[in-house]
């Protein structure tokens, strides 16, 4: 991890605030300074990881989004960094990846335990999760990205500005600042039609991870990193059953471990 963060530290002094592009397809400073913002929470650098996201969010360069309709479009203010298509009016991966209709999941469905973490005013639960009926069950599927064909609004979201809020809040609860920590937590949940939560200590923490869980759920391993970070991976056993402690690391390659003999041992339980 620290040669991890001695390389983005340097990218974020190479690079510069202004996109290459319009559309923010390719990284620049501030993303740079996400990807940072991100190592130092999970070093335990809270002050950094403070001053790196404050850094982001003074920048003229992003907006909140107030409309719930709006996140997943490519053309909003609070994107720091979006993948384009391969091709014109391919769909994002999540928008077929996750998809199923009239029939049960072949793959993958959303939890009934994320979906009843859901308030039933929350906006995104309206407006990111899709029911589906068949044979007298009922599953719920994504539907965050909605265009599986002719797409021309939607890329793939990498960095938005959301996980900022979130950064800053769990930094500033992790210097006891909850006071200060409360408006960026409170950011998603009002524009969700939720009303400002008010709390502190274990259950300010408590709240911090179900809110996130519920605005980043399916997107790019947030719960999973999220949990390691806190140290509550184990925490997973009780949704499945064949959960393992040693799972909290992948197996190093080995393919890697055959050029590098240095790395050796493998990764435990592997």
């Amino acid at each position: 991890m620290e040669q991890l963060e001695r390389d983005v530290a340097e990218a974020v002094g190479m690079l510069k605030d202004n996109y290459r592009h319009a559309e923010r397809i390719y990284i620049n400073r501030k993303a740079a300074q996400l990807l940072l913002a991100r190592i130092y929470l999970t070093r335990g650098k809270w002050a950094l990881a403070e001053q790196a996201a404050e850094d982001i969010l003074e920048s003229p360069l992003y907006e909140f989004e107030n409309d719930i309709n709006e996140v997943f479009h490519k053309s909003g203010k609070h994107i720091l960094w979006q993948l384009k298509p391969e091709r014109s009016g391919n769909p994002v991966s999540d928008a077929t990846y996750f998809y199923f209709s009239g029939r049960a999941p072949h793959l993958y469905a959303l939890t009934q335990d994320l979906v009843a973490s859901f308030d039933d005013n929350d906006l995104r639960r309206q407006a990111w999760i899709a029911e589906v009926a068949f044979n007298d069950n009922l599953w719920f599927r994504p539907y965050k990205y909605k265009n599986r064909e002719n797409n021309t609004d939607e890329y793939f979201i990498v960095f938005r500005l959301e996980e900022v809020y979130f950064i800053m809040a769990e930094a500033l609860a992790k210097q006891n600042r909850f006071d200060e920590a409360l408006p960026y937590l409170n950011a998603t949940r009002e524009r969700a039609g939720l009303n400002a939560a008010t709390l502190s200590g274990e259950e300010f923490i408590k709240e911090l991870l179900a809110e996130k869980r519920r605005e980043f759920f399916t997107e790019s391993g947030h719960r999973f990193i999220d949990l390691k970070r806190w140290g509550r991976l184990n925490e997973l056993s009780a949704l499945k059953p064949n959960w393992e402690e040693y799972k909290q690391v992948w197996p190093l390659p080995q393919s890697e471990l055959l050029l590098n003999p240095n790395l050796n041992p493998q990764n435990k339980g592997y």
